[in-house]
């Protein structure tokens, strides 16, 4: 694994100066700040979201910062594997579930969590007994509209759900939303009530709010069993009017590079293509 804060250059570039080094003690707390974000009392439980190598950060470089996290949430079964050979042993999410019936000989890890957006995946289990019984999470579209069941297919879906569970095809049944506007002041509220209305009655835990969720709509997440943050563990702020400072995050990359030639340029000269840059004086401009 690589050192803690050590810099990141890609393999063939070795020769160039441009670098970029990831702060894995920045993740850890921005990992904290949004723990604190939550309810005092009755606090959700996290998925780490680290899709994408933990979003271009290198999941070896961060994971570390992460063991404070309940489970790591991932995009595809791949990802997951490599959490797992990684040392990760707690649960994992998988935001694309299954995408052909061959994935399920992939479900031979315990603690895997699968999130299920329209009924062939229910089918391709059952068809297939996976090794180890996967919990799955019933996404609702939402008012996102990218994946899911709607409110009309939804109850179905559950059914079917929980009638592979009591054959113990699969684990426990959840229910899962992606807001679509949760950066906004007003964004939440009419997402959320109608999400809470549909699977209202229906047994099982609930997994919503993204970073903007978390840190914007914090009170919401007093009847959530899980958050699933992503951007604001890196340090991005997820709001167009607040930046990480603000927020408490801490950025977990930088860029570095060196200065490869330095001119002296008189006052009203141009600098680059069509003097995009006009001196106001004469001055030195460096080359990075």
């Amino acid at each position: 694994m690589p050192p803690v804060n050590a810099p990141y250059r890609p393999e063939g570039l070795l020769a160039r100066p441009l670098y970029a080094r990831v702060d894995a003690a920045a993740v850890a707390h921005n990992l904290a700040r949004l723990r604190a974000a939550l309810p005092a009392t009755g606090a959700p439980r996290l998925w780490a979201t680290v899709k994408a190598d933990a979003y271009g950060h290198g999941l070896a470089r961060v994971l570390p910062a992460l063991r404070g996290a309940d489970g790591l949430a991932v995009l595809h079964l791949d990802e997951a594997r490599t959490c797992r050979r990684l040392g990760w042993k707690g649960p994992v999410l998988v935001y694309g579930g299954l995408y052909s019936p061959a994935d399920t000989l992939l479900l031979d890890t315990p603690q895997l969590h699968l999130v299920i957006t329209h009924l062939a995946q229910l089918h391709w289990l059952a068809q297939a007994p996976a090794a180890e019984r996967p919990a799955v999470w019933l996404r609702f579209a939402g008012d996102i509209h990218h994946t899911g069941f709607s409110a009309e297919d939804y109850h179905a879906a559950f059914e079917l759900a929980r009638a592979l569970a009591a054959r113990g095809v699969v684990g426990e049944v959840g229910h899962l939303n992606h807001y679509a506007r949760a950066d906004e002041a007003d964004g939440v509220d009419h997402a959320d009530a109608r999400f809470r209305a549909l699977i209202d009655g229906l047994p099982g835990p609930v997994s919503t709010s993204n970073s903007a969720a978390v840190l914007g709509h914090a009170a919401r997440a007093a009847t959530t069993q899980w958050v699933r943050p992503g951007l604001a563990l890196y340090g991005a702020s997820p709001f167009a009017d607040r930046g990480a400072a603000q927020l408490g995050l801490l950025p977990a990359m930088s860029l570095h590079s060196q200065v490869v030639g330095i001119q002296r340029v008189q006052a009203g000269a141009g600098v680059g293509y069509s003097g995009a840059f006009l001196a106001p004086t004469g001055m030195d401009v460096g080359i990075v």
